[in-house]
């Protein structure tokens, strides 16, 4: 039977909230908590606490950066399957057989993405392999994969991107299609695994997220992200702010393109 490893990333105070999101223990699941501590507080308590549980693993780290946390759990799992997590959700009972067994029955895939309560949006019925179009709708904790597979394509999230970093979205994006490139097979089950208070997308209207996303379509695209910034902006006016919605976040995400481009690294 494979294993699975759920990655649950938590930072200061939000450790506390990890012993709500934890499951009965079994055999299948072992639970990998990547802790990044700015604040000088030891957690021992909650730490001895946790460790009374053998199916847990904790590490801690003294930086920020929810990406720089996600590879680092991913260096300490030996699961056959990888979860994404993070610290304010709640997992659905049995979630070891539901993600197992899809990557069982669809032994070509690589990584799989799943249904989570509470996300804004509209999930498909039925399963589906991604195509480079349809990652974009992807939120991190849907995401599952065969650790052995990811590690062998070195595949990692972009450290320049997401909560914590220079450009505080897309780095699941940026996994994604890293992964697509390399020729993965990604698909898509209608199962749900997790619930979470009501989330919409990670694009939101200010200018550090705006410019951030234009930095993302520049690690992505190249060159070519100036126009994926036009047609962006022309799709997603909602998101930008008033009084020139449509010029604005053109204009911040025109800026986060060609300021990536220039630097090729993070600020």
């Amino acid at each position: 039977m494979m294993h699975l490893d759920i990655l649950i990333a938590t930072f200061n105070d939000s450790i506390f909230n990890i012993p709500s999101i934890l499951l009965p223990t079994t055999s299948n699941i072992t639970y990998i908590i990547g802790h990044q501590v700015t604040n000088g507080e030891s957690y021992q308590k909650i730490y001895t606490s946790l460790e009374e549980r053998n199916d847990i693993t904790i590490v801690r780290e003294e930086e920020k950066g929810l990406s720089k946390n996600r590879n680092m759990m991913m260096l300490h799992s030996t699961g056959d399957i990888v979860l994404i997590c993070d610290d304010d959700v709640k997992l659905v009972d049995h979630i070891d057989q539901i993600v197992i067994d899809s990557f069982i029955k669809k032994k070509e895939a690589d990584i799989i993405t799943f249904k989570i309560e509470g996300m804004n949006k509209k999930y498909a019925l039925h399963s589906y392999k991604h195509t480079f179009r349809t990652l974009a709708s992807v939120s991190s904790i849907e995401i599952a994969m065969r650790r052995k597979t990811i590690i062998q394509k070195n595949i990692i999230f972009d450290e320049c991107f997401g909560l914590g970093s220079n450009y505080p979205v897309g780095e699941e994006l940026i996994f994604l299609t890293d992964a697509h490139k390399k020729g993965l097979n990604i698909y898509y089950e209608p199962k749900k695994i997790m619930k979470h208070e009501e989330i919409s997308s990670g694009w939101k209207s200010d200018t550090k997220t705006l410019v951030a996303r234009g930095a993302v379509f520049a690690r992505i695209f190249g060159i070519y992200a100036f126009f994926v910034d036009i047609y962006s902006a022309l799709r997603s006016q909602k998101y930008t702010p008033a009084p020139y919605p449509f010029w604005r976040g053109l204009k911040n995400m025109l800026y986060g393109s060609y300021y990536y481009l220039k630097e090729k690294k993070c600020r």
